[in-house]
């Protein structure tokens, strides 16, 4: 998706243009040279981009901190990644903060964050921000799209909340679209899209949030097809246990597969319950799947 495509769902502002449009462009490239990761490509266009790789995995995982200084999207505002994963590569990116997309002008200029993941031939992906915050007003559009082969392994995850009901802000105004596709080589095995009308009958009703206003979805694999179905009842098993310990925070999800995709799926009114669920999942399957125990982030802690 290129900045001059048109966005479904959104006003024709027609020739109109918003006072303000930052448009920001981040590609990287992730090499492996003899076991040893290396930021091959690092090049920003904007207020987007990376100061430094981390490894603190002696497996040579390379860990990167997607930065964004204006904090948040506003009317106009564009943010395309391209990150491409080579042979090999093992790479973790998160953000150091959930984002935010604010609201919109009243023409209704949109706001867009378009992001494509390529991982080439026994590469490894762990997509792990921090989150979304869609302002009531917000006119928003975000788009993941992760291309793989068929030995590549990954797992992504997004935590999304609708307005700030803790700040009596619910998402009453406005239109927030999400999209996520996951191709194994060249074919779609994964797709969702969601779209969200501020006040809409999907936030109350059983089919949709069930008055809730944060959701989250996390996807991995590939795991080998005699373990698919197993670590998605060990995983269940797994979790029932940690929520044990937590049984006052209202969490809904629901853990399922598709072939040899692990999709598991959340519910709640704040984020943080969400994020603790699928940490504790991540916990879980990265020895399946990745051969190695979780490595958390440091600016998580931060």
């Amino acid at each position: 998706m290129s900045a001059s495509d048109p966005v479904p769902g959104f006003v024709d502002c027609g020739a109109s243009k918003p006072s303000r449009e930052w448009v920001a462009r981040l590609d990287l490239r992730f090499d492996c040279n003899d076991g040893r990761m290396y930021l091959r490509k690092n090049h920003h266009v904007g207020p987007v981009r990376v100061l430094r790789p981390y490894f603190p995995e002696r497996q040579g995982c390379v860990h990167i901190y997607l930065l964004h200084p204006p904090g948040g999207l506003v009317c106009g505002d564009e943010i395309h990644m391209n990150i491409e994963v080579g042979r090999r590569a093992k790479a973790l990116l998160t953000t150091p903060s959930a984002g935010k997309v604010y609201a919109s002008d009243q023409i209704g200029h949109p706001q867009i964050q378009s992001v494509t993941l390529n991982c080439d031939e026994e590469a490894e992906l762990e997509w792990l921000p921090q989150g979304t915050i869609v302002y009531d007003g917000a006119n928003g559009y975000q788009n993941v799209r992760l291309n793989t082969r068929a030995s590549s392994k990954f797992t992504l995850w997004d935590i999304t909340a609708l307005g700030r009901p803790a700040s009596a802000a619910p998402f009453v105004n406005g239109s927030f679209i999400q999209k996520t596709e996951v191709n194994r080589e060249g074919q779609a095995i994964f797709l969702e899209r969601m779209q969200f009308e501020g006040g809409g009958r999907i936030f109350d009703a059983p089919w949709g949030l069930n008055g809730h206003c944060v959701y989250g979805s996390m996807i991995a694999g590939y795991f080998a097809p005699a373990q698919s179905q197993s670590i998605v009842v060990r995983l269940r098993e797994h979790l029932a246990v940690a929520r044990g310990q937590r049984q006052k925070e209202k969490l809904y999800w629901a853990a399922s597969r598709k072939d040899n995709l692990l999709v598991l799926r959340a519910l709640a009114a704040q984020s943080e319950p969400i994020k603790q669920l699928f940490s504790a999942a991540w916990d879980f399957i990265r020895p399946t799947l990745l051969g190695k125990i979780t490595s958390y982030p440091r600016i998580w802690s931060t």
